[in-house]
Protein backbone atom coordinates (compact mmCIF):
# COMPACT_ATOMS: atom_id res chain seq x y z
CA UNK A 1 0.00 0.00 0.00
CA UNK A 2 1.22 3.60 -0.98
CA UNK A 3 2.45 5.73 1.69
CA UNK A 4 1.46 9.46 1.49
CA UNK A 5 4.55 11.60 -0.03
CA UNK A 6 6.81 11.92 2.51
CA UNK A 7 8.74 14.71 1.43
CA UNK A 8 6.53 18.07 1.05
CA UNK A 9 9.14 20.08 -0.72
CA UNK A 10 9.00 17.23 -3.96
CA UNK A 11 5.70 15.70 -2.82
CA UNK A 12 7.41 12.20 -3.93
CA UNK A 13 6.43 8.59 -2.38
CA UNK A 14 8.56 6.76 -0.43
CA UNK A 15 8.85 4.39 -3.06
CA UNK A 16 9.60 7.35 -5.48
CA UNK A 17 12.29 8.89 -3.53
CA UNK A 18 14.01 5.66 -3.10
CA UNK A 19 13.71 4.89 -7.06
CA UNK A 20 14.91 8.57 -7.52
CA UNK A 21 18.33 8.19 -5.24
CA UNK A 22 18.82 4.66 -7.54
CA UNK A 23 19.27 6.80 -10.69
CA UNK A 24 20.63 9.42 -9.12
CA UNK A 25 23.65 6.82 -7.92
CA UNK A 26 23.66 4.11 -10.78
CA UNK A 27 27.23 5.65 -12.11
CA UNK A 28 28.45 5.57 -8.30
CA UNK A 29 30.87 2.56 -7.20
CA UNK A 30 28.32 1.85 -3.74
CA UNK A 31 27.89 -1.79 -3.70
CA UNK A 32 24.40 -1.51 -2.79
CA UNK A 33 23.13 0.23 -6.12
CA UNK A 34 25.33 -2.10 -7.93
CA UNK A 35 23.65 -5.27 -6.55
CA UNK A 36 20.63 -3.63 -7.39
CA UNK A 37 21.41 -2.46 -10.68
CA UNK A 38 24.12 -5.94 -11.63
CA UNK A 39 23.38 -8.45 -8.90
CA UNK A 40 20.82 -10.94 -8.62
CA UNK A 41 17.48 -10.45 -10.32
CA UNK A 42 15.23 -11.18 -7.62
CA UNK A 43 14.39 -7.28 -7.47
CA UNK A 44 11.56 -8.20 -4.49
CA UNK A 45 14.64 -8.25 -2.09
CA UNK A 46 15.61 -4.49 -2.70
CA UNK A 47 13.88 -1.07 -1.64
CA UNK A 48 12.56 -0.07 1.64
CA UNK A 49 12.96 -2.07 4.58
CA UNK A 50 10.13 -0.27 6.74
CA UNK A 51 11.78 -1.95 10.06
CA UNK A 52 15.16 -1.07 8.39
CA UNK A 53 17.96 1.43 10.17
CA UNK A 54 17.63 4.70 8.67
CA UNK A 55 20.42 5.45 5.61
CA UNK A 56 22.94 8.04 5.81
CA UNK A 57 21.67 9.62 9.44
CA UNK A 58 24.38 12.02 9.28
CA UNK A 59 24.17 13.21 5.95
CA UNK A 60 21.38 16.36 5.71
CA UNK A 61 21.07 16.14 2.13
CA UNK A 62 19.47 12.78 2.65
CA UNK A 63 16.90 13.74 5.23
CA UNK A 64 13.33 14.40 4.55
CA UNK A 65 12.58 17.51 6.25
CA UNK A 66 8.85 17.33 7.86
CA UNK A 67 7.01 20.33 9.18
CA UNK A 68 5.46 20.60 12.55
CA UNK A 69 1.57 21.01 12.68
CA UNK A 70 0.67 23.87 13.69
CA UNK A 71 -2.75 21.37 15.34
CA UNK A 72 -2.42 19.87 18.70
CA UNK A 73 -5.28 17.33 19.63
CA UNK A 74 -6.30 16.59 23.15
CA UNK A 75 -5.70 12.85 23.45
CA UNK A 76 -9.94 12.36 23.34
CA UNK A 77 -9.43 13.90 19.75
CA UNK A 78 -6.80 12.13 18.91
CA UNK A 79 -8.01 9.11 20.05
CA UNK A 80 -11.35 9.89 18.25
CA UNK A 81 -9.37 10.54 14.56
CA UNK A 82 -7.15 7.05 15.10
CA UNK A 83 -10.14 5.15 15.32
CA UNK A 84 -11.70 6.75 12.25
CA UNK A 85 -8.48 5.62 10.52
CA UNK A 86 -8.02 2.21 11.76
CA UNK A 87 -11.91 1.58 10.59
CA UNK A 88 -11.03 2.88 7.67
CA UNK A 89 -7.36 1.40 6.98
CA UNK A 90 -8.71 -2.04 5.07
CA UNK A 91 -10.18 -0.21 1.99
CA UNK A 92 -8.05 -0.84 -0.93
CA UNK A 93 -8.28 3.28 -1.69
CA UNK A 94 -4.64 3.90 -0.48
CA UNK A 95 -5.75 5.61 2.29
CA UNK A 96 -7.60 8.62 0.32
CA UNK A 97 -11.14 7.92 2.51
CA UNK A 98 -9.03 7.71 5.78
CA UNK A 99 -6.82 10.48 4.80
CA UNK A 100 -10.36 12.57 3.92
CA UNK A 101 -11.91 11.25 7.15
CA UNK A 102 -9.35 12.41 9.70
CA UNK A 103 -8.70 15.89 7.68
CA UNK A 104 -12.94 16.33 7.88
CA UNK A 105 -12.72 15.62 11.93
CA UNK A 106 -10.13 17.84 12.95
CA UNK A 107 -11.52 20.96 10.83
CA UNK A 108 -14.41 20.16 12.51
CA UNK A 109 -12.34 20.60 15.78
CA UNK A 110 -10.61 23.85 14.69
CA UNK A 111 -14.15 25.19 13.74
CA UNK A 112 -15.17 27.57 16.18
CA UNK A 113 -18.08 26.18 18.19
CA UNK A 114 -20.76 29.18 18.99
CA UNK A 115 -22.35 29.36 22.42
CA UNK A 116 -26.11 28.46 21.49
CA UNK A 117 -28.49 27.75 24.44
Amino acid sequence: MEQPPSDYRTKLFPNQLWVRGMIRMQNTHHTAVQMVLHGPTDIANYGIDEDGPVPFPDAEEYMIAVPLSPVHLNADQLHIVLSTIDTLRNLDDNGIEAFVAAKSIVSGFLQPRSNTV
